[in-house]
This record gives C-alpha cells, structure tokens and sequence, in this order.
C-alpha cells in the first residue's frame, strides 16, 4: 500500500528548502505569477524545514501562512456576503 500524499522527487531536502527560499525572496512583496502560488511555496518550506530541524524558521513560515489564511478567509468572507465588510468596519459613537 502505497500513499500518493507526497509526490515522488530524487532531490535532496536541502535543495528543496533553498529553491522554496529563492522563490519567496524573489518573489518578494509583489505579486505571484500565475501558477505560482505564495501559500505552497510558504507549506512546502515549513516542511522542509522541519525535515531538516530549521525549528524556529518553521516557526516564522507557520506565522506568514497564518497572516495569509487570515487574508484568504477575510476576503472569501466580504466576496459572499457584501455588506458584512461594511459593518465590520463601522464604530458606534
């Protein structure tokens, strides 16, 4: 029994995390060209990392894919329910 959670590739761990890090850093704070998606590269160096015990730069990784998953649920929110934005947004005085 064989599982097809992790798709198979001869390349070591290390090169792995560095190709994942040289996308990210080049990448930078602009936007991802299609068919790159920011969050993958972000999981796939998490786990990396933790393959190779790089603990507290896992730590950081986690923290980005968490600010990410608050954008993605934020803006997944406001796209389905229109006015719910606005709402949030309003102070009462």
């Amino acid at each position: 029994m064989f599982s097809q959670d992790e798709p198979f590739t001869s390349l070591l761990p290390e090169t792995l995390f560095n190709m994942g890090r040289y996308l990210l850093l080049n990448l930078g704070k602009s936007e991802a060209p299609s068919g790159i998606s920011r969050v993958h590269i972000l999981y796939a160096l998490a786990k990396q990392g933790k393959n190779l015990g790089a603990f507290k730069f896992v730590r950081a990784t986690y923290d980005q894919l968490q600010v990410w998953n608050d954008i993605l649920l934020s803006s997944q929110i406001s796209e389905n329910t229109p006015g719910l934005c606005a709402e949030l947004f309003l102070t009462s005085s």
